[in-house]
C-alpha cells in the first residue's frame, strides 16, 4: 500500500533544535543559490516549474502569432545547429520574467489605491 502523507522538513542540523527547516522542494537555500550560480542555463521542464505556467500556456506565451503572445516570457535559444534541436533557457531570465509580473501587479494595485 501506498503512504500517500507528505513527510515532514528534515532539519539542516539535527543538532539544534531550532535549525533550519527545508524548503517545500527539498532543497537547503543556500543550496538553490549554488544550483543558481553553477548552473545557469535550464531545460523547458525546469523552465516551467520555475515559472509556474503549464505547457500550452508557455507555448502560447512564446509564440508571437498568438494573441497571448508575451514578449517578456524566455523563448530560449536551440543546443544545437539542426532545426529540431531542444532548446535551452537561461534561468535568470525566468526569474527576471515571474519579477516583472510582480512588478506589473503591483503597479497596477497601486493604480487603483490612489
Amino acid at each position: 500500500m501506498r503512504n500517500n502523507k507528505k513527510a515532514d522538513p528534515v532539519p539542516i542540523e539535527n543538532h539544534d533544535k531550532n535549525a533550519a527547516k527545508l524548503g517545500p522542494d527539498e532543497i537547503r537555500p543556500n543550496e538553490m543559490w549554488r544550483r543558481y550560480v553553477e548552473e545557469p542555463v535550464i531545460r523547458f521542464r525546469e523552465l516551467l516549474s520555475i515559472t509556474r505556467v503549464g505547457r500550452s500556456k508557455a507555448y502560447t506565451l512564446m509564440n508571437p502569432q498568438s494573441p497571448g503572445f508575451d514578449p517578456d516570457y524566455p523563448t530560449g535559444f536551440p543546443l544545437f545547429d539542426s532545426p529540431r534541436s531542444p532548446k535551452a533557457f537561461y534561468r535568470h531570465e525566468a526569474i527576471a520574467w515571474i519579477e516583472g509580473r510582480a512588478n506589473k501587479k503591483r503597479q497596477f494595485q497601486k493604480g487603483n489605491v490612489a
